[in-house]
């Protein structure tokens, strides 16, 4: 995560990695080939336990991913981004606990036809699908209505580009036909009425040869200069509540798309490690599994690009991993049927743990955590704001 979202925001073509400098998409690659080293290990963890817990033991690479995210990219690490992802863990350690013994892990193609006839798991199924589609068309338009270039040179201050300037042979005929005509002519008054004498003498001043209205008539019908080509859109920053939004979608449809690809991923290889013993490797249901699997596996690729090319780590993983989790575990609790193997207690742990999971994920979305800085001295009253301008004074009721 960190060595890509290093390669998409580097403001150079060539990315320094290590001792190299990379162009920018290979350096992406390489990191994109150690996320899927990871989920191959993560694949093949699958296979020897519960779906919830290995999705809980997973999340832990928020911790690492925001640690080196710091060291190594300098990004920030606000107090509501390190309360949001302390949240997440303790929402994954409750659920650790509750995770009951004796679930399920091997699945032949037989036991997956019954896991998706079932009326929970094919609905759970296409509600999941129905959440990362929906997300695509929103996500397009603002990438079209605010591209990231636009954004970070609104937020850089850039100021927009200058009108083009006229050429030079259209500005030397402005300034000769201005030249030509006489000062009476270019001034805009409130004359008399023109008499028949006035008209007379007019005329006479037009029809003598070489006269200024003679050239002014004959430059006036050369043709026209090129129209102006119109001015550069100036670079425009979304909507507060808007970028707020986006800012859930983006990695929280990530999240999403990364479940379906976990889901599939350990029915597929289960099944295609049980098929031979049924004959049933070409079996619709395996084949479905394996399609799935396939394409939400691409459709990461482009989320992972569009989502760390516009948002830090430190923004963006809190959200992203909050959703796997969720998505995992309810996967696990619904599609696998993992609850049947619960107590009570272990059950309500495991909801308690969902429901701080999505604390977490609103808490690293804040802009600052609550505090009542009037009751604090002053010297410690900036701290609970991200506008160092505010004091205690300041932030006291009434103030």
């Amino acid at each position: 995560m960190v060595v890509q979202r290093h390669a998409l925001s580097y403001p150079e073509p060539s990315v320094p990695l290590l001792c190299f400098k990379l162009p920018r998409n290979v350096a992406w690659l390489v990191g994109l080939i150690g996320y899927a080293l990871a989920n191959g290990l993560y694949g093949a963890a699958l296979q020897l336990g519960p779906f919830a817990l290995l999705a809980s033991v997973f999340t832990t690479l928020l911790v690492f991913n925001m640690i080196f995210a710091r060291l190594l990219l300098g990004e920030e690490l606000t107090q509501p981004r390190i309360a949001g992802s302390l949240l997440v863990c303790l929402g994954v350690a409750l659920i650790t606990v509750a995770t009951p013994s004796g679930v399920k892990t091997d699945f032949t193609p037989s036991d997956g036809e019954e896991l998706f006839s079932r009326p929970a798991g094919a609905i759970y199924m296409c509600v999941l699908l129905l959440g990362v589609l929906g997300s695509v068309l929103p996500m397009c338009w603002y990438e079209r209505r605010y591209p990231i270039s636009h954004i970070r040179e609104a937020r850089a201050g850039a100021e927009p580009a200058a009108a083009p300037e006229l050429p030079a042979s259209s500005a030397g005929r402005v300034v000769g036909i201005l030249d030509t005509i006489p000062v009476e002519a270019r001034t805009v008054s409130a004359s008399p009425p023109t008499t028949p004498s006035t008209s007379a003498s007019s005329a006479q001043h037009a029809a003598a040869p070489g006269s200024a209205w003679e050239a002014h008539a004959a430059d006036a019908a050369k043709p026209a200069p090129p129209p102006l080509s119109p001015l550069p859109e100036a670079p425009r920053l979304p909507p507060a509540h808007l970028d707020l939004l986006m800012g859930l979608i983006y990695p929280g449809s990530l999240g999403l798309d990364e479940g379906i690809c976990h889901l599939t991923m350990k029915l597929t290889i289960s099944m295609l490690a049980h098929c031979s013993e049924e004959d049933a490797c070409l079996n619709a249901v395996v084949l479905f599994s394996t399609i799935l699997w396939a394409s939400a596996s691409v459709a990461t690729l482009w989320w992972m690009r569009t989502v760390f090319q516009r948002y830090e780590i430190t923004q963006a993983l809190p959200v992203e991993y909050g959703s796997v989790n969720i998505a995992s575990i309810c996967s696990g609790l619904i599609f696998y049927g993992e609850g049947k193997y619960m107590d009570a207690w272990q059950l309500a742990l495991v909801i308690v743990g969902i429901f701080v999971i999505a604390a977490g994920i609103q808490s690293s979305r804040v802009r600052s955590l609550p505090c009542a800085c009037n009751q604090l001295p002053s010297r410690f009253a900036k701290r609970c704001t991200d506008d160092p301008g505010v004091t205690a004074a300041s932030a006291a009721p009434g103030a």
